[in-house]
């Protein structure tokens, strides 16, 4: 039986999930919690990037400046955001990465 074949109460399935992949029902909640937390967590930063590039543009417009100030403020801040958003992703494909690697050579090794 497969885990597409196997109802919410079986738990035969849930046992061979967990053989192949070497994660329990726990360790897999606790990632998707801590990849939404992050996911999160780059969201505001993000977004408070964003507001004080807004708020830095109209402080800087109100006082008569050049535009090449406002293009060096939302150029540095379209920077942050990008820099910011590619190392959480970079970061995090990395690390899955590597975790199925481990977990696909311990499956595969002779036990004792």
């Amino acid at each position: 039986m497969t885990d597409d074949q196997a109802g919410p109460g079986d738990n035969a399935a849930g046992n061979a999930k967990r053989q192949t992949t070497g994660v329990s029902d726990n360790q897999a909640k606790v990632e998707i919690k801590r990849a939404s937390m992050g996911l999160y967590a780059v969201l505001a930063s993000d977004i408070a990037i964003a507001i004080a590039a807004i708020a830095g543009v109209f402080i800087i417009r109100h006082d008569n400046a050049s535009t090449t100030a406002v293009v060096s403020i939302l150029s540095s801040a379209f920077t942050a955001v990008g820099t910011l958003t590619t190392a959480y992703f970079g970061i995090k494909a990395t690390a899955n990465t590597a975790k199925n690697t481990i977990a696909g050579q311990q499956i595969g090794s002779p036990g004792p």
